[in-house]
Formats: structure tokens, sequence, C-alpha cells
């Protein structure tokens, strides 16, 4: 699927979230009016040399190096977004140059990848959000120029790498979520428990 579907549903839906349910502060402000420039410029492409770019596609990236940026163990890090680029770019050759394409749905199976390959490479649950977007986002120019070489794709950050990104990073997402729900959950059932054995 690349008509762009499933980015623009989860992402009006996260603007929906982000606008009537967080708490007002500087930093949902920013989250949702970044959330509407995603949106509004998705479709919106420059030229640079033989490549067309989406703008969604550049503030996505830069916003991803910012927070890479800020990340304690800043090489470890990158390193583990390096891997995840070059997986993202062997998944697609592999799916899209041979016939696996015939017997699966393509999406599917780099989805699927993906999510695997970010659970395994990166073990934080909350830096699988930074590093993993960041290194499929590389991993789709690097796709991108090794196309153009075969005289193929030549748009980098379209519909369909957007209809494979956002469905990633929301199940990592809400796996994160789950994670750090149970971690405050079980910390607040030892404080309770120590508290009843105080009182007792």
């Amino acid at each position: 699927m690349a008509n762009g579907l499933i980015f623009y549903w989860l992402s009006w839906m996260l603007w929906i979230v982000i606008t009537f349910f967080l708490n007002k502060s500087f930093i949902r402000t920013m989250a949702a009016c970044f959330t509407l420039a995603m949106i509004f410029l998705a479709e919106t492409y420059i030229n640079l040399m033989s490549l067309k770019i989406s703008l969604s596609y550049i503030l996505l990236l830069g916003l991803l190096i910012v927070f890479q940026a800020k990340k304690k163990q800043l090489l470890l890090h990158t390193f583990t977004a390096f891997s995840v680029a070059v997986g993202y770019m062997g998944t697609l050759i592999w799916v899209n140059f041979t016939p696996l394409n015939l017997f699966f749905p393509s999406d599917a199976v780099i989805f699927v990848v993906l999510l695997l390959l970010i659970s395994n490479i990166i073990s934080k649950p909350k830096s699988r959000l930074v590093a993993g977007s960041l290194g499929i986002t590389v991993g789709e120019i690097g796709y991108s120029l090794i196309s153009i070489y075969y005289g193929y794709k030549d748009i980098v950050g379209d519909m369909g790498f957007f209809d494979l990104l956002t469905p990633v990073v929301g199940v990592i997402f809400i796996h994160t979520y789950i994670i750090e729900a149970r971690r405050k959950a079980n910390k607040s059932n030892i404080i309770t428990r120590q508290k009843l054995r105080k009182n007792a």
C-alpha cells in the first residue's frame, strides 16, 4: 500500500490524542504542530540532484538527528541506528528484487522483519523509538540511491515509506508504553506492600 492511507489515519489519530488528551504544555504544542506539519508536507517534494525528497521526510530526519545527538552513549546509539538502516535497505532489496512478493504481501514482510530487527538490536524500549526510526529513515535514502543506480525509485520519503514507518513506530510506542506502565505498577505495588508491613 503506497497511497498514504495508513500514514494519514494514524497521524490524525495522534494529533487528536496530543491536542485533546494531553495536558497543556510547550511540549504538547510543539508535538501537535510537528504532527500537522508532517501531515501537510508529506506530499510536497523538493528536487535535490536526481532525487525528489519529501519535506516531511526532511523534517522527520532533522528531528530524529536532534534527539539522537542528545542521547548518552552516542556512538553506541549511532551504530544501532546504522545497523537498522542496513537491515531496512537489505529487507527492501530482498522483497522488491526477488520473487518473494509473489508469495507474501511485501508490506507485511517488511513490517515484521523491521519489528524483529529493532527488537533484537536495541534492548532498551525507549531507545527503540529514536534509534529505530532514525535507522529506517536513513535507510530510506540509502535504498533510494541504490534504486536510482538501477533505474528505479527516485523519490525519498514517498507515501509508501510513511505507510511502512508509522505502523512500526506505533507498535514500538505501544509496547514501550505497556512496559513503562507495568514498571510503574510494580513499583507502586512494592511501595504499598512496604507501607502495609510497616503498619502491621
